[in-house]
């Protein structure tokens, strides 16, 4: 009966339930289970009242599941051993040697971070299972080990990719790019991550990853979290770890990473008391934060008035800071984190009471029309800080390589800092700018390396300012304009360029509202 189904829903192509019924002169209760097991193995589909055949269902031509899997099957046996497999209850206590048979996979499998290893079993108990299903088997499978484990995320397809990569490449199947991302974290910055996770309880291994950015370090150039943990886990066994962040007492680390954050303090000739100051950044209290506002003020009054409080700003050199990190240090017995945290609540001091306060006129100025014409014909240099608001390190990383002139697009993928060029690893802190003909015209075109090897711009916030205040012009938002700039809080965006912002009346902005 079902052949005969089969060849007049080939014939018919498109039908419904009565004309094949009338053609095969059955009845009704025989046909309609083999009209559903052909739904079922997607041989026919039902749609606006029709059934619709897909599929030549042919099995003298076609080999079965079983037939296709049995060189899978020997190929398997080979690459790892099931019985051995079977016979595991962690993934903790295997024995490479012992369940592979190829040597790379035997030290692919030992180099390999401690989640690579427990995803590596979890699929090879999977494969062991499933090498004999179907694609629909396979599917049902996987629904069934959801349901018994809903941690358990696998899609049909992955599992499908990972299982012929398997076949062909053995356990480079699981390799990624971040098993070899080591090479990319400086040992400064290891050690400093190191500092803030293991030497104290206060952070998690995410926490101690985003505390990097208040250390001075770069966001831009920050590798990824995953291999900072990979990184850890390799040079640590987890009862190590938990040992030394039990321990009470928090060892200083006095090395010469500790002195990292000052590579981007710059002095100042300021006369500013920084007793007064201090006093003013306390009342102003810029953090919004509760937290932050009371840790705040903690650094000022405990650590910082009592050792600074009889200077001036013009005073506080780097070398005097470097005292004051070797007092901390080897004196009163806190980490390198702690001290960097005190040294940061100083940097904002300076850079809201003493910097903000001596520029405060010249954050008001910016560039009129009649100017920005002039400075086609003088100074294309300035003209490209206008057009493009890179900040000093960005265009000091700013390559000629790195125009497209048919397009007119600049791709910045460098930045100049701590004297060295380096490159921005995460792809969405490159910026991607567009410039006009005019000034792509005067930028010379047969040249290579590093456009500007000293920045001799002069009023170079005056030129930032007409960037922000042109784009806000053109009504561009906020976030992006931040963004281009370098700056990552909208509050001290708002604080510095809320001048250039339109002050609409609210009353008129709010009288069409509906």
């Amino acid at each position: 009966m079902l052949d005969k189904v089969l060849k007049s829903a080939k014939i018919l192509q498109s039908f419904t339930f009565d004309e094949i019924l009338s053609l095969l002169e059955c009845s009704s209760n025989k046909l309609k289970p083999i009209i559903k097991n052909l739904e079922k193995k997607r041989i026919l589909i039902f749609n606006n009242n029709k059934y619709f055949y897909i599929k030549d269902f042919d099995k003298t031509n076609k080999k079965t599941p079983v037939q296709k899997t049995q060189i899978k099957i020997k190929k398997i046996n080979k690459i790892y051993n099931i019985e051995y497999l079977a016979s595991l209850t962690k993934y903790s206590e295997v024995k490479p040697e012992e369940l592979f048979y190829n040597e790379n996979d035997i030290l692919f499998y030992k180099q390999a971070y401690s989640n690579l290893k427990k995803r590596i079993i979890k699929y090879l108990q999977i494969f062991s299972k499933t090498t004999n299903m179907d694609l629909e088997e396979l599917e049902q499978y996987l629904k069934l080990l959801k349901e018994e484990h809903p941690l358990l995320r696998f899609k049909v397809g992955h599992v499908v990719k990972i299982r012929d990569k398997f076949l062909k490449y053995g356990l480079k199947a699981f390799e990624t790019d971040k098993v070899k991302q080591r090479q990319y974290i400086p040992n400064n910055m290891y050690n400093d991550f190191k500092n803030l996770y293991l030497y104290s309880k206060k952070y998690s291994l995410l926490g101690a990853y985003n505390k990097l950015q208040d250390l001075g370090y770069n966001p831009k150039l920050l590798p990824c979290y995953e291999t900072f943990k990979h990184c850890l886990y390799e040079d640590y066994t987890k009862q190590e770890i938990n040992d030394i962040r039990n321990k009470h007492e928090i060892i200083p680390l006095m090395n010469n990473t500790s002195f990292n954050i000052l590579n981007n303090y710059s002095e100042t000739k300021s006369n500013l008391n920084f007793k007064d100051t201090a006093i003013r950044f306390l009342e102003s209290m810029p953090d919004k934060s509760a937290n932050i506002t009371k840790r705040r003020a903690r650094h000022i009054n405990t650590h910082l008035l009592p050792y600074f409080e009889n200077c001036i700003w013009s005073e506080i050199t780097t070398n005097k800071l470097k005292e004051f990190i070797v007092y901390k240090s080897e004196n009163c017995h806190y980490a390198n984190n702690t001290i960097r945290e005190i040294l940061f609540t100083l940097f904002k001091i300076k850079n809201l009471c003493v910097d903000n306060f001596t520029q405060k006129k010249i954050t008001e100025k910016r560039l009129s029309n009649e100017e920005i014409q002039k400075l086609y014909d003088k100074d294309w240099k300035s003209l490209l800080v206008v057009a493009t608001g890179f900040t000093e390190s960005e265009l000091l990383g700013l390559r000629y390589e790195d125009i497209n002139f048919k397009n007119g697009l600049i791709h910045l993928k460098y930045i100049y800092q701590n004297k060295q060029l380096h490159k921005i690893n995460k792809p969405t802190f490159q910026k991607k700018i567009i410039i006009n003909s005019k000034l792509l015209d005067k930028i010379p075109r047969n040249k290579t390396g590093i456009i500007f090897e000293t920045l001799d711009i002069k009023e170079f916030d005056i030129l930032i300012n007409t960037h922000v205040a042109l784009a806000l012009e053109k009504n561009i938002p906020i976030t992006i304009i931040a963004k281009r700039v370098g700056i990552t809080n909208l509050n001290n965006f708002y604080k510095k360029y809320h001048i250039f912002m339109q002050k609409d009346n609210s009353d008129d902005v709010l009288a069409n509202i509906i």
